[in-house]
C-alpha cells in the first residue's frame, strides 16, 4: 500500500510535543538582569527565545541589590517587538520541521 504524502508515526508525534513544550518553556521564561548606573539601578526582564521580544524595564533610586524586596518602583516601561517575536515563530517552525524530518526518515529506514 503506498504511504499518504503528509503522515507522521506516533512516536515522532510525541517526540514533537516534547521539543514543543522546550521550545515554549524556553520563550515563556523570564530573564532577570541588574543594571547600575550611578544611584540608579534599573531591574530588566525580558522573555523570548533566541531574540528577546519582549522586556521590561523598572528603575529603583539608592537601592543596593541585596535589598530589592521592599522599595518603590518609580517608573516600568513595557516594550513588545514584533519582528523578534515573528523571527523566534518562524526559528521554532523550522527546529520542529527539521526534527520531525529527522526521525521521520529514520522510521522509515527501519520500515519495510
Amino acid at each position: 500500500m503506498k504511504r499518504r504524502w503528509f503522515q507522521l508515526h506516533l512516536s515522532t508525534c510525541v517526540v514533537l510535543m516534547f521539543v514543543a513544550g522546550g521550545l515554549i518553556w524556553a520563550n515563556a521564561q523570564v530573564r532577570t538582569q541588574a543594571i547600575r548606573t550611578g544611584e540608579l539601578t534599573a531591574i530588566r526582564h525580558e522573555r523570548g527565545w533566541p531574540l528577546t521580544c519582549w522586556h521590561v524595564i523598572t528603575d529603583w533610586t539608592e537601592v543596593e541589590l541585596s535589598a530589592l524586596v521592599d522599595i518603590t518602583v518609580l517608573d516600568e516601561t513595557e516594550h513588545l517587538n514584533l519582528r523578534p517575536a515573528a523571527l523566534n515563530v518562524v526559528i521554532s517552525f523550522v527546529t520542529l520541521s527539521l526534527v520531525a524530518f529527522i526521525l521521520e526518515r529514520n522510521a522509515r529506514r527501519s520500515t519495510p
